[in-house]
């Protein structure tokens, strides 16, 4: 009876040519596959295992609290009144010496009997104030003054501010204000 138990099939149906080589070129699919995405999975282990992802995490963290506690903003005030104030002193700068000349030419007109008790400059205007005895002198002076602001493009309008005249002294005092045009 042990003759007679065969537990291994030996006798395989037989398959035609053409679905014999279905079967191989399934089964080469198949392998090509399983061996793809065997390699494709090793490759992501490895790069996964050795990225720097945890670091480029701790960096963007630290990025995020920093600029939630408001450095940034505080970097980018700086920064911004750095600038207003550095351009502000490039026009300052660039004007100086045009206003230099401008008072050297003042102060050639107010020669003579004219004496200058005041100059007061700020961003907008300069207000000069003098006195003399004589009106000739003054007109004379105004009228320079005149001439004077049409060479300047940065000075907007002269005024005469006041005149008054002192009896006790004999002199009359004036304020000459020059406008400068506004940055």
């Amino acid at each position: 009876m042990s003759n007679s138990i065969n537990l291994l099939h030996t006798n395989r149906p037989s398959h035609s040519p053409i679905v014999s080589k279905r079967i191989k070129f399934i089964r080469t699919i198949s392998l090509g596959f399983l061996f793809i995405v065997g390699t494709v999975s090793a490759i992501l282990f490895i790069l996964t295992t050795f990225s720097p992802l945890e670091k480029l995490q701790e960096e963007e963290r630290a990025i995020l609290v920093e600029f939630s506690s408001g450095e940034i903003q505080k970097k980018a005030d700086s920064y911004f009144l750095t600038k207003v104030r550095s351009e502000d002193i490039s026009k300052l700068l660039s004007t100086r010496s045009q206003l230099l000349n401008l008072y050297g030419e003042v102060v050639v007109l107010a020669e003579g009997s004219i004496s200058l008790s005041n100059i007061a400059v700020t961003k907008e205007a300069t207000v000069m104030s003098a006195e003399s005895p004589s009106l000739t002198e003054i007109q004379g002076m105004l009228d320079g003054i005149v001439k004077i602001t049409k060479k300047y493009p940065a000075i907007t309008s002269s005024t005469l501010s006041d005149i008054k005249y002192d009896p006790i002294s004999g002199k009359y005092s004036f304020s000459v204000s020059l406008d400068f045009k506004k940055a």
